[in-house]
């Protein structure tokens, strides 16, 4: 059961980065000119409080590991756990990796 799930999971994070990307695309033919849309951008628009007392809680967390990650294209973070949990999920239905208990 918990193999199905991390494909689930998996392919829904790898739709997740596509339609990300496909709209970063699309803004690039609309405006001209292409910009990625980070983490921190969908994070900010989504619940900017929280970004903000998270930063402000936070800083050293912040400055040192949550930033450099956020600033990252936001279809990049979706597609590498999305990898991961595809290839878990083969590992599992190939029998190389014993059933999680």
């Amino acid at each position: 059961m918990r193999g199905r799930i991390l494909g689930i999971i998996g392919r829904l994070l790898l739709l997740a980065a596509v339609l990300v990307f496909a709209s970063e695309v699309y803004r690039a033919l609309d405006r001209g000119s292409y910009e990625v849309i980070t983490t921190s951008e969908l994070w900010s628009s989504l619940s900017p409080d929280s970004f903000d007392v998270f930063h402000a809680r936070h800083p050293t967390l912040w400055d040192n590991f949550v930033d450099p990650i956020i600033r990252l294209p936001l279809w990049l973070l979706l597609v590498l756990p999305g990898l991961l949990l595809e290839y878990l999920h083969h590992l599992r239905q190939a029998r190389l990796l014993p059933p999680a208990s």
